[in-house]
């Protein structure tokens, strides 16, 4: 039997962004200076199958997710949907996957336009992709709005009216109104209250089970990703430095960042005698990454090659893999 493709895969994605210079900047010829918000990500996504993506803020996690939906162009690498490569597509090329394709915003307030009721804000991904009337649309809406736990009584009311468990929902629905097949979870549930995030996540996991929906959730919260995903790729600096199937991450992670970060997460129940790690300093500027592994700046474990030689990638088995030197990983 043929090897099925996965939904999606990137490989050796880059996208860089230029700092805007100071008038004395322009003024004294400054070259300009890249922001390295991510660098050489390659993975995969199976179909039905959801990625959780996490790490801390600022290591570009969401931009890599906005990257792999076109809404930033890539510099380099490449992202194949369904077996077509479309990072490259032109967007009229690229229009009929931006309906396959969807978003759900981390803020449930700015994401949502203030000066649009929900019937059009849910319904509007109905207009410009099926066109049909703003009628046809608002019905749609109504149609869908209680499968997210909303009422037509909502259809008139605008953002402000709502809680922010309400908002997020209205996102949700105007994500998945269009029923794609691939979303980003762009960190949907961390201005939520604990008790909203569960709910939330139960209607992500429903979802998906009903629709086979595929998922990239990204989040900064090992909890939050632990409950919903099947795999998990740890994210620094914007690459990738663990990926793994899910249990194997919590329970043998391999990198010191990922031991880090699951010594930080209070809700998590720690294996007997696993050992904290204490997670020094503030994640460095992308404006001027350190050399080698990005993370031996930071690292307890540090070995003087890790400051200049950056690691390959190990493969532990099992789908496991690691960017580290202490499992051997060799520059690349």
């Amino acid at each position: 039997m043929a090897e099925l493709l996965p939904l999606l895969a990137v490989r050796a994605l880059t996208k860089h962004f230029t700092k805007r210079k100071s008038p004395v900047e322009w003024l004294m010829r400054v070259p300009p200076v890249s922001l390295k918000a991510v660098v050489d990500v390659s993975f995969e996504v199976a179909r039905g199958e959801t990625l959780g993506l996490i790490g801390e803020s600022g290591c570009g996690k969401s931009t890599l997710g906005r990257t792999v939906l076109n809404l930033h162009r890539a510099d380099g690498g490449s992202v194949s949907f369904d077996g077509t490569e479309i990072s490259a597509m032109p967007e009229a090329a690229f229009r009929p996957y931006r309906r396959r394709m969807q978003i759900i915003f981390q803020d449930p307030y700015a994401s949502l336009n203030p000066r649009r009721s929900v019937a059009e804000i849910v319904g509007l991904p109905v207009r410009i992709h099926e066109g049909a009337s703003a009628r046809q649309a608002e019905e749609r809406a109504a149609e869908f709005l209680p499968r997210v736990g909303l009422s037509t009584e909502h259809l008139r009311r605008y953002p402000h009216q709502f809680s922010g468990g309400q908002r997020q929902r209205i996102g949700i629905a105007r994500a998945l109104i269009l029923n794609p097949d691939f979303v980003v979870c762009d960190e949907p549930v961390s201005a939520l209250d604990v008790s909203i995030q569960a709910q939330i996540l139960e209607l992500l996991t429903e979802f998906r089970q009903q629709r086979g929906l595929t998922y990239l959730f990204i989040s900064h919260d090992l909890a939050v990703v632990g409950r919903i995903a099947d795999r998990i790729a740890v994210m620094y600096l914007g690459q990738i430095v663990e990926i793994g199937p899910k249990q194997a991450i919590l329970d043998q992670p391999a990198h010191p960042y990922t031991r880090a970060l699951l010594a930080v997460a209070p809700r998590l129940k720690r294996r007997p005698g696993s050992e904290r790690v204490a997670l020094k300093g503030d994640l460095p500027s992308p404006l001027n990454p350190p050399n080698g592994c990005r993370f031996h700046t930071r690292c307890p474990v540090a070995k003087p090659i890790c400051a200049t030689l950056a690691p390959g990638i190990t493969d532990l088995g099992a789908g496991h893999h690691v960017a580290c030197h202490l499992h051997g990983g060799a520059g690349s």
